[in-house]
């Protein structure tokens, strides 16, 4: 029996007629900024909002809540365009997107399994400096701003991904060690236990910007740094789930719904297929157990 995978797909479900017909008005937005959002036309918009699934509705004005928040926090602690946040991997992406879309800056970077250790050589390493260097991440730009923060941001489980990710960034090869660096664990901005699954359960990665990228393919930094030509997002139904979900990142910060926001349909989502993995993994526990026994059974037969 093999355990289902709640990330491998958005399970939104939807009509093929409205997927149609929000796409042909998704592909004429020139770009999914602010000012792209306001030169749509409000017909557009209705129709876009009412054909959007509930949970994706929820999981934008989650975003939208989370990152609202941050960029308060961020504001009071280290000053108002002082900081610059750099979400690691695809977890925070559409937070660090939107936090773009409110007057921060953000950049994402595509990094994953870190969660272990560094090993002492990694190949392609100049491959990502040059990428790092392209979306304005440089060494001299951190020693040229000793009173600015570099803000490491992501969900964390142990810790370990974080601290793993800033001894990578901060190898002479790439950006160098500096006390500007900040590491962020985004887990106790969300108050509720419940929200922070969404986090656990990947809610959030079908929406990023950049796709999975490893310490050992590296080589794969360009392609995977675009959500188009990213492995995991370069599908027509993935690209178009993530032009929904931005144009509802954009939608719900206009409409100012998004304030201690509980996703109570997600939650609900998530919890039944969490009930549901956990008898799954009852059964493959019992069946076990259960082959145990009649190997001990088929070993007393022989020896008599």
């Amino acid at each position: 029996m093999q355990i289902n995978k709640i990330n491998q797909t958005p399970s939104f479900e939807c009509s093929g007629l409205h997927i149609r017909r929000c796409n042909n008005i998704l592909k004429r937005v020139s770009d999914f900024t602010p000012q792209g959002y306001e030169n749509m036309s409000s017909d557009s918009k209705v129709f876009l909002r009412k054909c959007t699934p509930d949970r994706m509705q929820e999981l934008a004005k989650t975003t939208c809540d989370i990152a609202y928040k941050l960029k308060n926090k961020f504001d009071i602690r280290y000053g108002e365009n002082n900081y610059m946040v750099i979400a690691v991997g695809r977890s925070m992406a559409s937070v660090a997107e939107t936090l773009n879309f409110i007057g921060g800056e953000a950049v994402v970077i595509p990094l994953s399994e870190l969660r272990f250790y560094l090993p002492d050589q990694v190949p392609d390493m100049e491959l990502y400096r040059k990428y790092l260097e392209q979306i304005g991440l440089t060494k001299e730009k951190i020693q040229n701003n000793p009173d600015k923060r570099f803000i490491l941001m992501d969900y964390a489980v142990s810790g370990d991904s974080l601290r793993t990710a800033r001894e990578f960034l901060e190898r002479p090869e790439l950006l160098g060690k500096s006390d500007n660096f900040i590491d962020y664990e985004i887990n106790p901005i969300i108050k509720s236990l419940k929200t922070i699954k969404l986090f656990y359960f990947e809610r959030f990665k079908n929406f990023s910007p950049v796709g999975k990228l490893s310490l050992d393919n590296l080589r794969d930094v360009f392609t995977q740094s675009n959500s188009s030509t990213s492995r995991e997002g370069r599908g027509n139904i993935c690209q178009y789930f993530r032009k929904l979900f931005l144009f509802n990142l954009l939608d719900t910060l206009n409409l100012e719904d998004f304030h201690d926001f509980v996703p109570k349909r997600e939650i609900d989502f998530v919890e039944r297929f969490e009930s549901q993995e956990y008898l799954e993994r009852a059964m493959l526990k019992s069946l076990h157990n259960i082959k145990i026994q009649m190997d001990k059974i088929y070993s007393l037969t022989k020896k008599n």
